[in-house]
């Protein structure tokens, strides 16, 4: 928690890791340091007094719904335990998405806006998320939840593969289960301050302890992060990438016998940020962009930002969760609900209305245009402007027992009330350097999307596991859901004439889905250090809708030029289907000091969901990719090399292919946007005690994500692969028995990469010619930042 990782020397390193490699490999570092608080052990390794040798420590994961141990759970996870959690300075779902292997996430657009893509299921924006979220157990059903500060978490788990069977609808990619810290009769405090670069402030604190022995016990979680930003406005001064986050959780635990516990928690977050810090490349001004001339660069960093007015991004978000556990004797029940609320708006300075000749004065008071089209322009123009509302709520019931020695067994339910308001327009820049909340205002001069839509959700689920000897378990999952979706539209007119919403006040449109998600697994434990599994499972994400006279809008505005049967926008998106197999081996090898295991995997999706940028009309719309395939495989390693030294590999390899695409045959055969070819994860741990109770704790982690395509054209002469990015981030410091210091840096050597690229296409093809890209919205990934934290405990 308190540690630290330190650059090894070379030679050294680099001579344990291929010992290490070629010993074997496992889960990440991060998921075998340390263990669940049901495990009793205390840290990453462990002395074998039989053998002499040290041994990584067992951890306890909850992917199949069930307590096991991840060496021998027949699914990929990678989970990350507290002490690893505090030792990697892990404090948002970015952080440890970076220790994954064939795992991206980004967070760019605005506060909440996460996507995550694993093993190259996209996570695109406005849909419901490839993944489902589960925190303390309670399936999260808010796209915006993800994007939290993680104070006084017990456990983080990432799962691969379809996994709807097991946790829902929107399960096609993976799940993400975060279980924050429990209460118990045990006093504890925990409070950490740090300050770094960009004016980065945060503070957290933690309490837990009894309000009745034995009986009754709570816990409260707070933190706060203010921060300037890193990227100057050279237009008015200041930064354009400031966040502030303050974040409060409770959590009460009620055990009136050994049989019954009642759990409730509740948290609330506020954030004031920023939005949208995107720089604009575009090849149709090369007076004004003469480094785009030949088309956009996706590995161009070069741009200024210089908006007339500062972005703006509020947002509220409330999760209550209730969950009773009962033992029955027969079987064990369990109910949870949940409540569920999201508001969240954001402005910023978009293009202007004239696409050159502009001026404006700068900070410095001298003349401003040698910025050009830059994100975003200095000169009065448009604002980019966005309402999302959601409330949600759901309630699950589960019984679960045994049948002999043999068999497990579980069955549930599960149903949800879901509600969206959408608001995206373009507004009128005021040119007094501010943006006006107005919803929609006098200001408003085009609307794109005005619309509530409401989701009935019901669930029926099973699960059995039999081992069909001692050392073979064949495991059986089944889910059925059903959703009805209702849009209601809510503007009549859109202020400039666009067909988009004008005549459609009140339109209602309803839509249902329904689909069975099986999953299989076999499990065979060859030996007692040796594990092979298989598995295949199916998932769905359900269908919806755009904005009402989306498709005549951009077929009008957007792509006036272009066969109208080559633009693969419409009014409606189709639900995607996904299907996955995948084999591997988990293996603990010389007495438990080596893991090693692999995975090879391939997935089928159908009615690919994806997001589409229109800049014309500011349209966000969802389409869809008639097949991909994706198909590929991880390899992870851990060696426990002495008492004080852990070391970890892992590498992703993922192909994703666009295997049909009907409005866009050009495509066919190409990368899938977005998705990197091939990632790697190197760390160390290295804990060394210098006298008496102070230890030295360091720790070093290095990220590669390989090539990366953002063009679904494949290039069209514009440079649309991002190159290679390598990440090192690392902590040093020392630690006592009640307080740590610790220095740390996130993107140690300062590379320079946008971490987004959303291109569109406005070239009219001919008919032997795929469109082209010549517009790019580009966000710039965080340069070094450092600091450091001080941290007390009780």
């Amino acid at each position: 928690m308190f540690g630290l990782k330190t650059t090894l020397t070379a030679s050294a390193s680099i001579t344990a890791l291929m010992t290490a490699l070629s010993l074997g490999a496992t889960q990440p570092a991060a998921a075998q340091e340390s263990t669940q608080e049901t495990n009793g052990a205390d840290g990453a390794q462990s002395m074998d007094e039989d053998s002499g040798a040290f041994a990584i420590d067992e951890i306890l994961i909850t992917a199949r719904r069930t307590q096991e141990s991840l060496k021998d759970a027949p699914i990929t996870v990678s989970a990350f335990s507290e002490d690893t959690i505090q030792k990697a300075g892990i404090q948002r779902p970015t952080d440890f998405a970076q220790l994954v292997p064939n795992v991206l996430m980004l967070d760019t657009a605005e506060a909440g806006d996460t996507q995550v893509i694993i093993r190259g299921v996209i996570n695109a924006r406005d849909v419901d998320p490839s993944y489902a979220l589960v925190v303390d157990g309670v399936l999260q059903p808010d796209p915006y939840a993800l994007n939290r500060d993680l104070v006084a978490i017990q456990q983080i788990e990432v799962v691969k593969g379809p996994v709807s069977s097991l946790y829902g609808r929107n399960a096609v990619g993976g799940a993400i289960l975060i279980t924050t810290k429990r209460p118990s009769n045990d006093l504890e405090a925990r409070a950490t301050a740090e300050i770094g670069n960009g004016g980065h402030m945060r503070m957290s604190g933690f309490v837990s302890g009894p309000l009745v022995q034995d009986q009754l016990y709570a816990n409260l979680a707070a933190s706060y992060t203010d921060r300037d930003g890193f990227f100057d406005n050279e237009f008015l001064g200041g930064q354009v990438d400031f966040y502030e986050e303050t974040r409060l959780r409770g959590r009460v635990l009620w055990e009136p016998s050994s049989d019954v516990s009642l759990d409730v928690s509740a948290e609330y977050a506020d954030i004031q940020g920023s939005a949208i810090n995107f720089n604009f490349q575009t090849a149709f001004f090369p007076n004004i962009q003469p480094q785009f001339a030949d088309g956009i660069n996706v590995n161009d960093t070069s741009l200024a930002f210089a908006p007339n007015v500062e972005s703006i991004n509020p947002a509220e978000r409330l999760n209550l969760i209730a969950k009773l556990e009962w033992d029955l004797g027969f079987a064990d029940l369990f109910i949870a609900g949940g409540y569920n609320q999201n508001d969240n708006a954001l402005g910023s300075d978009f293009i202007i209305n004239t696409a050159f000749g502009f001026e404006g004065v700068g900070a410095d008071g001298n003349a401003n245009n040698d910025f050009g089209l830059v994100g975003y322009t200095p000169a009065p123009g448009t604002i980019a402007f966005q309402e999302r509302n959601g409330e949600s709520m759901t309630f699950e019931a589960r019984l679960s027992g045994d049948i002999g020695e043999k068999l497990e067994w579980s069955v549930g339910t599960y149903v949800a009330d879901i509600e969206r308001s959408v608001f995206v327009s373009l507004q009128e820049d005021s040119n007094n350097g501010e943006i006006s909340l107005i919803n929609p205002g006098p200001q408003t001069f085009n609307v794109t999307e005005d619309q509530l839509t409401e989701a009935d959700v019901l669930s029926f689920y099973g699960q059995l596991f039999y081992d069909i000897t001692p050392r073979l378990e064949l495991a059986l999952s089944g889910r059925w859901d059903s959703e009805d979706r209702t849009a209601t539209n809510l503007l009549d007119s859109n202020f400039a004439g666009l067909p988009t919403l004008a005549g459609f006040d009140g339109l209602v449109r309803e839509e249902s889905f329904d689909r069975f998600q099986p999953r299989v697994s076999l499990r065979w434990t060859a030996t007692d250090t040796v594990t092979f599994f298989a598995s295949y499972g199916e998932g769905f994400r359900a269908g919806g809708f755009n904005a009402p006279g989306t498709r005549a809008t951009v077929l009008a505005f957007d792509f006036a030029a272009l066969d109208p049967d080559s633009v693969n926008i419409f009014d409606t998106y189709d639900e995607e289907v996904v299907k996955g197999w995948e084999a591997g081996f988990k293996s603990q090898l010389f007495d438990g000091a080596v893991q090693f295991n692999g995975t090879v995997f391939l997935t089928k999706t159908e009615n690919s969901q994806v997001f589409e940028f229109t800049p014309v009309t500011s349209t966000r719309a969802r389409t869809n990719i008639d097949e991909t395939e994706l198909k590929g495989f991880e390899a992870e390693a851990i060696w426990a090399a002495n008492d004080y030294l852990t070391l970890n590999a892992a590498f992703g390899y993922t192909d994703a292919t666009v295997e049909r695409f009907d409005a866009n045959p050009f495509a066919e055969g190409n990368a899938v946007p977005s998705v990197p070819e091939t990632t790697l994860n190197v760390g160390g741990q290295f804990n060394y005690p210098v006298q008496d109770d102070l230890e030295l704790i360091s720790r070093v982690d290095y990220q590669r994500i390989g090539e990366t395509p953002w063009d679904i054209n494949g290039g069209s002469g514009a440079v649309t692969v991002r190159d290679p990015v390598d990440l090192v981030n690392v902590r040093l410091g020392f630690q006592k028995d009640w307080w740590s210091i610790t220095a740390w840096a996130r993107n140690l050597f300062d590379e320079e990469y946008n971490v987004e690229n959303i291109i569109s296409y406005t070239q009219t093809p001919g008919p032997d010619t795929p469109a082209q890209a010549l517009l790019n919205f580009a966000h710039r990934g965080l340069p070094r930042t450092y600091g450091i934290e001080l941290t007390v405990r009780y």
